[in-house]
């Protein structure tokens, strides 16, 4: 079975979420972005998303729900 930490990985929020606690550790957030892309892949034996583009829109996308959604 899979770790809670990899699981989180699998869904959308949960690769964003990762996504903010690294970005600052690498000198772009496309490496960062390409990181997690690497350790998805190695967990799954896919990629996530095609491109960081793709991730960027989707990053777009949830934290636009993020907004919309009472606390």
């Amino acid at each position: 079975p899979l770790s809670p930490a990899a699981r989180k990985l699998l869904s959308p929020e949960g690769f964003i979420d990762y996504f903010l606690e690294i970005r600052m550790l690498y000198p772009s957030y496309e490496e960062a972005y390409e990181v997690l892309e690497d350790y998805h892949e190695a967990i799954t034996g896919r990629r996530k998303y095609s491109e960081y583009d793709s991730f960027r829109r989707q990053y777009t996308r949830v934290l636009e729900k993020q907004k919309r959604s009472p606390r």
